[in-house]
């Protein structure tokens, strides 16, 4: 084992003498170097912590600007693309939103900015993308509720003019009202109101066609054997019309021979 000197202070205090122990750093201000250096780690952990502070601060309002500013922008980009463009628009705002997402990254001041911008960015444009494909499936109904109504207007002429094309006709229109996007009840009646409307335009265009059609025409409306047949295509109030129309109509027919004969 060490054996650790002492030493005897020689006259220092009178009538003093015997051995003491080594000095310590304590003596010496060992102490207070050590209070020094504990404070020195404190002071470089808050500077530390501070300038962690600061970075994340000004990355969140960096990113928070961003996504303000791109947020307004897609806002107005997408009704301004809703106008003008006859067609879906989630596909055009994809592609302009992931360039600005690159490129709000790539202005980043720091590392985190970067992050906290591209997640900030990517969770905002998502919403936007959410909406234009909504957007887009009802605009895309809308599109086939209008078409829908110029084709059945179009098929209104075609069935008075070429009665013979009824059935092509009726089938095209339930094809289309199937397509439509509406609730069930509503596709129901629809389809049943363009069916007779369908129906009463051909037999009033076969009416008109002459004395003889119209005769023909009258023949198979009051014929009750065709009932059924007509009830699928005809309205009994439409019915009762045509009747009344197609009497009408052959006695004009007959009136005018009969002035032609004067």
């Amino acid at each position: 084992m060490a054996r650790i000197p002492k030493y005897t202070p020689v006259g220092s205090i009178p009538g003093a003498s015997g051995p003491f122990p080594r000095a310590t750093s304590s003596q010496f201000g060992g102490a207070q170097g050590q209070s020094l250096e504990t404070a020195g780690a404190r002071l470089s952990d808050w500077a530390y912590r501070e300038s962690v502070d600061k970075l994340e601060k000004e990355a969140q309002i960096y990113a928070n600007k961003e996504v303000s500013r791109l947020r307004a922008h897609y806002a107005d980009r997408a009704n301004v693309l809703r106008r003008s463009t006859d067609g879906d628009i989630a596909g055009i705002l994809d592609g302009e939103m992931k360039a600005d997402i690159e490129l709000s990254s790539n202005n980043a001041p720091s590392s985190v900015a970067q992050n906290k911008v591209a997640v900030g960015l990517t969770s905002m444009l998502g919403t936007v993308r959410t909406r234009a494909i909504v957007s887009d499936h009802e605009f895309r109904d809308k599109r086939l509720i209008q078409s829908d109504e110029s084709a059945f207007n179009n098929d209104l002429s075609t069935a008075y003019n070429t009665p013979s094309q009824l059935n092509v006709l009726l089938q095209g229109t339930k094809q289309r009202i199937n397509n439509l996007n509406i609730d069930p009840v509503t596709k129901a009646e629809l389809l049943q109101q363009r069916i007779f409307s369908l129906g009463e335009s051909a037999l009033r265009g076969r009416i008109e066609m002459s004395e003889a059609s119209a005769k023909e025409v009258l023949s198979e409306l009051e014929n009750p054997d065709n009932d059924e047949q007509f009830a699928a295509v005809l309205k009994q109030t439409d019915k009762d019309k045509l009747i009344r129309h197609a009497t009408a109509t052959i006695r004009t027919h007959q009136a005018e021979k009969r002035l032609l004969a004067q």
